[in-house]
């Protein structure tokens, strides 16, 4: 019986060992890492692609990589080969074979030790690399950054030779360690194993461990401490196809073997590629991700990974929007004109309580449930509500709709607006608005009426009978009633000798006095002065009630002085209600002066004696009527 057990656990030992060499052998493997969805919906993974020997396979480009995401295929956006750090757990497996000493009396761990001691102090003291130490019971290193102090602290670890006894205790712990989720992603993650030949009875478990190792990215570097005699048996082989099936390498050392260079070891691992694609998934839960290669005529199927996303509409609120808009007319005399306001800017805030920011495809606003506005294009958040349909007070319920790029939809809360309404005045009020100086006139004349009416009526005034005054005439005109008179000629005054002269004479000297009256007439006038402000004889300047505009278009200036400083519109003059005369400038470039001070645009009162200069143009103002000669104020400019 005992012969049949050790013929089975022979058979069970070497199909597992073929199981390992034959994955081993496996052609060419790519490693996915977990998922970044910092920038949903764009995602980000770290690809590692070995070739049939476990070395790092450059040059793929974009489009030789697709990745698959919940059954759907969808091609990277970008594909960057970098170079990655390291994360990397040294397991001790130690056991008795690691005490050997050499001739020098120096054991096989010491060189392991002092190979060490040499890496890390060639490495810069702090660095993005992830470093851990794991032992059959305890983790006495755990992600430190630090070569040096590393090294120090596995340094100070002792292991316990004689009595130690080898297992695969350190090998799963650090497995665990290399595939924990977060940290770096990218990072290249390897643990380097120390240990002795195992036994057969382990092969199972590593079988496990490798597959385990395999799907996590994580290669296995195996270093076996032990006598030469065991470099070719069945244990060595075992050991060797778990290295290569995980991408790492296997060396045998018995005290007298060169140990490789760790820093070329570890380089030679430390690159990767970092590919991007946009996202298909609009649902929260857990997606499943691998990506495929296309490396000429062979497909490499990456491994699996999963990420798990929470995903939820934006929340949308109405930031600016008044409680109350009044419209009212421009003007109220004019009824035809539009109401102010006539549109109303509104304001979003939209926020994404997933944290994962998106772009928006559409907002609408809606007044009432109905759609008024829609933005389909940037900006979103912004408004612009047409008010001019709202001639009549009311109260409206004002709402935002959004979608985001994940087809996800939001309504804000609604808001209650009230819209006042000043309506145009109607009847009588409209009326006296728009024609209130005729109605005014039209009044003041109908009472004026009613007042003589009423003197009529009372005999306080007398009028004549209709008829009286032509009668009057016809009897002036009747040569039967008129009075003799005699033809005779008055001999007291000397005839002019020319008759026609005397009578132009006469006529022009007319004319010259008609119009000195009619000028005399007006309330005020203008008088030239020189430039010792002496009036000059014969230039008198009527100015007329109202408003008069002077300059030297005689065409635009009512009152036209040719002068080179006046300009073609120079100044107003008017006179208000209350009887007081105003001269005003009119953005002219030599200035309206009074008493040699400047005119503004609003305009300055006139007294009588005023001195006033258009420019260089000097007068004098004088008012008909005046209580008493006022001298004008002279202003020096100073300098």
């Amino acid at each position: 019986m005992a012969n049949k057990f050790s013929i089975a656990a022979g058979l069970v030992c070497s199909a597992l060992l073929l199981t390992l060499q034959a994955s081993a052998q496996t052609a060419a493997a790519a490693f996915l890492s977990p998922a970044s969805t910092d920038e949903f919906p764009s995602i980000s993974a770290y690809l590692d692609v070995r070739d049939a020997q476990g070395n790092f396979l450059p040059g793929l480009e974009a489009a030789s990589v697709s990745v698959v995401e919940d059954g759907a295929v969808i091609p990277v956006s970008s594909l960057t080969q970098v170079e990655t750090n390291l994360q990397l757990v040294l397991a001790l497996n130690t056991a008795n074979s690691f005490a050997i000493i050499d001739q020098q009396g120096i054991t096989r761990y010491s060189y392991i030790i002092e190979a060490l001691r040499s890496w890390s102090a060639s490495l810069p003291t702090s660095s993005g690399d992830d470093l851990s130490l794991a032992t059959p019971n305890s983790t006495p290193i755990l992600h430190s950054n630090e070569y040096q102090q590393w090294f120090s602290d596995l340094e100070q670890y002792q292991p316990a030779f004689q009595t130690a006894s080898p297992s695969l205790a350190s090998l799963t712990s650090a497995i665990e360690i290399a595939s924990e989720p977060g940290g770096d992603l990218g990072a290249s993650r390897a643990v380097l194993w120390l240990t002795p030949a195992l036994g057969p009875s382990f092969n199972a478990d590593m079988l496990s461990l490798a597959e385990q190792a395999r799907q996590s990215g994580v290669r296995i570097f195996i270093w076996m401490v032990d006598s030469r005699s065991l470099f070719e048996s069945e244990q060595a082989a075992t050991l060797r196809a778990l290295a290569s099936q995980t991408g790492g390498t296997y060396f045998a050392f018995s005290g007298i073997e060169p140990i490789p260079d760790l820093a070329a070891q570890f380089d030679a691992i430390q690159a990767s590629y970092q590919l991007h694609y946009l996202s298909l998934v609009n649902s929260a839960g857990t997606h499943t991700i691998n990506a495929v290669i296309q490396a000429g005529e062979i497909t490499i199927n990456s491994t699996s990974q999963t990420y798990d996303l929470a995903l939820s509409p934006p929340l949308v609120d109405i930031t600016a929007l008044p409680e109350l808009i009044t419209r009212s007319l421009v003007d109220r005399s004019d009824p035809s004109l539009p109401f102010e306001p006539t549109h109303q800017p509104i304001d979003l805030a939209v926020s994404f309580p997933d944290a994962i920011q998106r772009e928006l495809v559409q907002t609408t606003l809606l007044v009432d449930g109905q759609p008024v506005a829609v933005n389909q294009t940037a900006p979103f958040d912004q408004f612009t509500w047409n008010l001019e349909g709202y001639t009549s007070s009311q109260i409206v319920s004002i709402a935002v709709e959004v979608e985001d790029a994940l087809g996800f939809t939001a309504s804000s809360a609604a808001i209650s607006v009230q819209i006042t309404v000043e309506g145009a005045p109607t009847g009588f009020q409209a009326l006296f608005l728009r024609y209130g100086a005729l109605l005014v006139v039209f009044i003041v004349l109908v009472a004026a009426a009613v007042l003589l009416l009423v003197f009529v009526l009372a005999g306080r005034i007398q009028p004549k009978p209709l008829g009286s005054r032509r009668r009057n005439r016809s009897r002036y005109e009747d040569p039967v009633t008129q009075p003799l008179q005699l033809n005779k000629e008055d001999t007291t005054r000397p005839r002019p000798k020319n008759r026609k002269k005397a009578a132009s004479s006469i006529e022009k000297s007319k004319r010259s006095k008609k119009g000195s009256d009619a000028g005399k007439q007006g309330e005020a006038f203008l008088e030239r002065i020189d430039t010792a402000g002496e009036i000059k004889p014969g230039s008198f300047i009527p100015l007329a009630a109202g408003e008069i505009t002077i300059g030297a278009d005689d065409q635009r200036a009512q009152l036209h002085l040719d002068h080179a400083s006046v300009e073609p519109l120079h100044a107003r003059l008017w006179q208000d209600r209350d009887g007081q005369f105003f001269l005003s400038d009119l953005k002219s470039t030599a200035g309206t002066w009074i008493n040699y001070a400047p005119v503004s645009e609003n305009g300055s009162r006139l007294h009588h004696g005023d001195l006033i200069h258009f420019g260089t143009h000097g007068y004098r103002f004088s008012l008909r009527k005046h209580a008493k000669k006022t001298n004008p104020i002279i202003i020096t400019k100073q300098t």
